[in-house]
């Protein structure tokens, strides 16, 4: 056990009774539910009566109401929600996989919160394909933090960096183009790395993802095309072509005059 002693001044004069009620909010470090011992010190001579506790103690300072993350407004059903009491979360996901971190991890009061930050992960019990979504939101708000970032994993890991202010909440939208180098169709694991303390929510995928098909133009009239290659209205630059009343073509077509 850590002992933790705190002095008290006793100011009285010399050659008198001193009697004083030393409130026990002055032995601030000391804690009052493990009190074993006292200590005295100074010089010359000192007799002690009546030592006691007395009085009721003083109610505790009602700790401050947090403030509430802002409220999400994507729908639900455009949403793939990894921790957010607005939606349904994923499931079975692990939000304090061992991987040795000094972090400590809490989900109370529908927040996740870090603190002693290094790092943290959240571990899907099965990979998640997102690629269909347009970015990765997030609200945080860190206290005492100068380093921190997010990061996807799959397949490899990329990090994006939370740069907004201490002391307040902020509310991100993460391009998924941001995480180049992660397979965004098999998504494991996130990952928070930095210091402090942070209070992540409304945790989750939305938006619509880059449409990467081949577009389908249909040429109507007196029309050409290049089979797997680019194609001209006036039939120009087509050493192998369809021509017809009606082509259809897919991929990169050159409609230009």
């Amino acid at each position: 056990m850590v002992v933790v002693e705190t002095e008290v001044l006793l100011d009285g004069p010399n050659g008198q009774w001193n009697s004083v009620d030393i409130p026990l909010t002055s032995f601030t470090a000391v804690n009052l539910a493990e009190v074993i011992q006292f200590k005295v010190a100074g010089n010359g001579k000192v007799v002690f009566d009546n030592w006691y506790f007395g009085g009721v103690a003083p109610d505790p300072e009602p700790e401050p109401e947090l403030e509430a993350a802002p409220t999400p407004t994507a729908a639900a059903d455009s949403v793939l929600s990894i921790f957010s009491d607005a939606y349904t979360d994923v499931v079975g996901t692990d939000f304090n996989p061992n991987w040795g971190q000094s972090t400590q991890v809490s989900t109370d009061g529908g927040e996740l919160t870090y603190t002693s930050l290094n790092y943290q992960g959240t571990a899907f019990a099965a990979a998640q394909d997102v690629s269909g979504y347009g970015y990765l939101h997030v609200d945080y708000f860190a206290t005492g933090s100068t380093d921190l970032g997010i990061f996807l994993v799959g397949g490899g890991e990329v990090e994006y960096l939370l740069t907004g202010a201490n002391d307040q909440w902020n509310s991100v939208d993460i391009p998924l183009t941001a995480f180049d180098g992660v397979n965004l169709a098999e998504v494991i694991q996130l990952k928070v790395d930095g210091n402090g303390a942070v209070r992540l929510d409304n945790l989750y995928f939305g938006g619509v993802g880059a449409d990467t098909t081949a577009p389908v133009i249909t040429l109507t009239g007196e029309a050409s095309v290049v089979v797997a290659g680019r194609c001209d209205v006036h039939g120009r630059r087509v050493p192998q072509q369809i021509t017809g009343e009606t082509v259809t073509a897919s991929g990169s077509v050159d409609t230009s005059v």
